[in-house]
């Protein structure tokens, strides 16, 4: 078989290894605090015509929305949960491919790329969570700009670095602002360090390029500086990227002009102009884009934040790092030197291997990456004795540059924004292993071997891994089989509170609005929210001009119903995020609990007397409740029940829980009412100690059941 036949053969096969994990892994999880619907529901306000900003609000850029209206208008794809994860798991296998090929370049191994992109694609299992959050396609872009930069590095077209990668960087910018930036700090300091003109300015490069390093973290993170996490992220970065920069300057080259900043910046103001034109024709208010793009941006650091925690091992190695690379730099002819940075490599590389063995994959080599990537990556770049080829180095360099800028995603939240800000770490680990083996092994290949070895068996086994989880979560999974969400299989007492849920807002709402803001249930509900302005986090997100458009909508309702979160809100408050403003003290002072449903409240305009349908089932010589109601004490249950006697039951009496996570059921004993018995009209109704009814609870009954012909009541 010929040699390309076979890398094309095996490409393919990881490919589609990897394709049936992540899909099986993306297909089973749902995430409650639900970015995913946030983001779904504002792009399919955009994509029916509102203008982006002033009437859909986002905190994201335009030219996401604008890249998926083309392909609306283009195919008539209407955004939701289903294909939502089929257009991340694309990005996801095209970045993991992307850091492979990157990684066989650099080692001319295929075993390595292969590796290299298995690993990588688990390291970013993140993805998982928040399937048509912009983080996949931005983890895309810069994926690309890391492989396009390692393409041009070392050829007689490497001139055209600037503009490419600006271009993307524009791209990122206009899509989430942060990403972008890192971006251009990443190429705008490249490009002087080896820029050729002034001798001043060249001689002023590195230090004012130390400077911003150490500056990059204490700026963005102004707001939060007196935080211990913040002062061990600016730590981290800034010795990072100092060794990083020291070990960069062994070479620098006389090749950027004034003509290649000019390109770059022509190609900025090209895209930027035709993104701001596109949205002003498509009726944004250019005070509204200045506002979602730059302004909204700056803020969020200060309304909400999850700063990162690192572990103190990572603390104490920035520094530690930091020496380690003026020494080596210093004796980098040394050939003692040179064996413990080979000694380096491959202990960096193992100790990442043995994470990808020992953990399941996206639970710690995101984070591995984060933690310990910036005080190691100047270590996986820096040349041995014998030096390799100077382009192979560079572009090495590049990747470990890219990877340095990006990890500072992270903040305000490291959530999935850890993992997609430092997927590089894998494609710069391998090229350091194999730079590591090859120095200790010269022309030893029994070396050589194990070194291949040792990389193929961890991939194989995160590989057997993520299939294996992705089995497990299929087994241990239910159909939402909801509209947007047939494919979609949470675990099964997820998938059974959400569709109980969903089919009451079916039956009962109007106006349907949430706390925290989870517009899934809108989708699956078809149900409207009150404005187009809908974001997870509202009530830190939108002003109060916004708030009290919503506030007037739900008040016109009658029919409106807010869901409460309260397992989310718990969270929040513990964490020291208190809900609050004007719109969450109307909804506190103007609605009432109407039920609760496993972990969801419901809230409606009081007086309201709803059926609550799918809300308990019957067994064997009782009824178990899968509804827990909203407590009001002292309360009574009544059965009702068609030609028999009211039946009162205590709520105080013998309660048995059930055994299944995740739901809250309760059985009340019928001594004298077998459940074979009930009739399906049966009703469980809460009276409270004056006897005033206060929710009625219907059991499972037919699916074919309209808003407009319930069951009569008795």
């Amino acid at each position: 078989m010929k040699p390309k036949v076979a890398r094309g053969l095996a490409w393919t096969l990881l490919i589609a290894c990897l394709a049936t994990a992540g899909g099986l892994l993306l297909f089973t999880r749902f995430m409650l605090y639900d970015d995913e619907g946030y983001v779904l529901w504002s792009m399919r306000g955009f994509c029916t015509g509102e203008p982006l900003y002033t009437g859909v609000y986002s905190q994201y850029g335009p030219l996401f929305f604008l890249f998926y209206r083309a392909v609306h208008t283009a195919t008539g794809l209407v955004f939701d949960n289903d294909n939502a994860r089929l257009l991340n798991l694309g990005y996801w296998l095209a970045t993991a491919a992307l850091a492979g090929l990157v990684a066989q370049g650099s080692t001319r191994r295929l075993a390595a790329g292969l590796a290299a992109a298995a690993l990588t694609f688990f390291t970013l299992a993140s993805n998982t969570n928040e399937p048509f959050h912009p983080g996949a396609l931005l983890a895309l872009l810069v994926a690309v700009a890391g492989a396009l930069g390692a393409g041009l590095i070392g050829t007689e077209r490497e001139r055209h670095l600037g503009w490419v990668i600006a271009l993307l960087a524009t791209a990122a910018c206009l899509v989430k602002i942060n990403v972008g930036a890192f971006l251009f700090a990443a190429l705008g300091s490249w490009l002087w360090l080896d820029s050729r003109g002034a001798p001043t300015l060249r001689r002023l490069a590195p230090p004012l390029v130390a400077a911003g390093l150490v500056a990059a973290p204490l700026v963005l993170m102004r707001q939060h500086l007196g935080e211990t996490q913040i002062q061990q992220s600016a730590l981290v970065f800034g010795c990072g990227g100092l060794a990083l920069l020291i070990e960069r300057r062994r070479d620098r080259l006389n090749l950027f002009d004034r003509r290649d900043w000019t390109r770059a910046a022509a190609a900025c103001l090209a895209l930027g102009g035709l993104v701001v034109a596109s949205m002003l024709l498509l009726g944004t208010g250019a005070g509204d884009l200045l506002e979602g793009v730059l302004l909204g941006p700056l803020r969020h650091p200060g309304v909400y934040a999850f700063p990162p925690r690192f572990p103190w091992p990572a603390v104490l190695l920035a520094p530690v790092s930091l020496i380690f690379a003026a020494w080596v730099t210093r004796h980098a002819a040394d050939a003692r030197s040179n064996r413990v940075l080979a000694l380096a490599k491959l202990a960096a590389g193992l100790a990442f291997f043995a994470q990808a063995v020992g953990a399941p994959p996206g639970l710690a080599l995101d984070r591995f990456a984060y933690y310990l990537g910036p005080a190691l990556a100047w270590i996986l770049v820096a040349p041995l004795e014998p030096t390799p080829e100077p382009a192979t180095t560079r572009r090495a360099r590049w990747i470990a540059w890219l990877f340095l800028w990006q990890t500072l995603q992270a903040f305000p939240v490291a959530g999935s924004q850890v993992a997609w800000g430092s997927f590089w770490w894998v494609p710069l680990c391998v090229h350091g292993w194999f730079q590591g083996a090859a120095h200790l092994a010269r022309d030893r290949q029994r070396p050589r071997f194990l070194a291949t070895a040792v990389i193929a068996a961890t991939a194989a086994t995160a590989l057997g891994r993520g299939l294996w989880d992705g089995y497990v979560c299929l087994k241990d999974s239910a159909p939402l089989d909801l509209p947007g969400a047939r494919w979609v299989r949470p675990p099964p007492a997820s998938a059974a509170t959400l569709r109980i849920v969903t089919r009451n807002l079916r039956l009962h709402a109007g106006t349907v609005f949430s706390l925290p803001g989870m517009f899934s249930l809108n989708i699956w509900s078809e149900k409207p929210t009150p404005t187009r302005a809908n974001v997870t986090h509202w009530f830190s997100l939108l002003d109060d001009t916004r708030q009290a458009e919503i506030v007037a909508r739900l008040d016109a309702d009658p029919d409106a119903i807010v869901v409460l979160q309260r397992d989310l809100l718990r969270f929040l408050l513990e964490n020291g995020h208190r809900p609050s403003g004007l719109l969450h003290d109307h909804l506190l002072a103007r609605f009432v609990p109407l039920a609760r449903i496993d972990g969801y409240d419901l809230w409606g305009h009081p007086g309201r007397k709803l059926d609550f349908v799918d809300t308990f089932t019957a067994a064997p010589g009782g009824l178990v409740s899968v509804s827990d109601p909203l407590p009001r004490a002292p309360r009574s249950a009544v059965l009702l029940a068609p030609g028999s006697p009211p039946l009162l039951l205590s709520t105080t009496g013998p309660v048995a829980r059930s055994a299944t996570p995740g739901l809250e059921k309760h059985f009340f004993a019928l001594p004298s009412l077998q459940a074979e018995h009930l009739p399906a009209s049966a009703r469980l109704v809460l009276l409270d100690a004056e006897n005033r009814e206060l929710v009625r609870l219907l059991p499972n009954l037919a699916p074919v059941i309209t808003a407009a012909a319930p069951p009569a009541a008795d």
